[in-house]
């Protein structure tokens, strides 16, 4: 147990621990159904521009490389939907973004990642 931790609290976290390799085990996801997955609307993403190269003059240093992926701006494991949760990125900003950070990488390219994946779903619906 952590100094400063309850018995309660550590006790908490290691059954949290158990039940999700559990779930990892028995190859199921926590977060699965139509409200997260949605396979068309990721082909979508994936045939736009990377959402860097259509910031113009705030993209500095260096261009696109490889395919544009779908990238969730919330992670799938913590709950992250493909509908209103992703924006496209190539491969080398997708690594970038893994590289430096949530944080590092949206400030560097004055990005608000969750207000572009929303905006991406609404003129998709359109």
């Amino acid at each position: 147990m952590r100094p400063g931790h309850s018995y309660t609290e550590a006790h908490q976290a290691e059954a949290e621990t158990v039940k999700r390799s559990y779930i990892k085990r028995k190859g199921q996801r926590m977060f699965k159904g139509p409200e997260y997955e949605d396979p068309e609307y990721l082909k979508k993403i994936e045939a736009l521009p990377c959402t860097i190269a259509t910031l113009g003059v705030r993209a500095t240093g260096g261009g696109c490389k490889g395919d544009v992926v779908a990238h969730h701006v919330r992670t799938k494991g913590a709950g992250g939907r493909d509908r209103g949760g992703t924006i496209p990125l190539c491969f080398l900003h997708h690594s970038e973004w893994h590289d430096k950070g949530r944080t590092s990488f949206q400030m560097k390219y004055a990005l608000d990642a969750p207000k572009e994946a929303t905006l991406l779903e609404e003129r998709l619906a359109a």
